[in-house]
């Protein structure tokens, strides 16, 4: 199981880190590392535990993950869903994949 969550801060904080080039990477890594602890558990208990669908469930994690960078962090609003939903979108994608190809026992 943590393997996936090293997996996901390893794709995320390269494409965060490039979206959010203005602030120095250290600000970088540190935003998206205390976002995945946030996020990363709830997403994970609520895909194993419930029949929640997983686009409703990235919806969710988007919406939390654009109220995280916009308010906690100070980004615009805007930037920050449109933050969210790529970054998201390509580790979800990253995820999908290697389920597909592990047969799902990488997790």
């Amino acid at each position: 199981m943590w393997l996936a969550f090293f997996i996901t801060q390893i794709i995320e904080i390269p494409i965060f880190s490039f979206l959010n080039r203005r602030e120095p990477i250290r600000s970088n890594i540190f935003s998206i590392a205390l976002t995945n602890m946030l996020t990363w558990p709830i997403a994970t208990i609520l895909w194993n535990y419930t029949s929640i669908s997983l686009f409703l469930l990235e919806l969710g994690i988007i919406l939390l993950e654009t109220f995280i960078f916009s308010f906690i962090f100070g980004l615009d609003t805007k930037k920050a869903f449109v933050f969210a939903i790529v970054i998201n979108s390509i580790s979800a994608g990253f995820g999908f994949l290697i389920h597909q190809y592990s047969n799902g026992k990488t997790f």
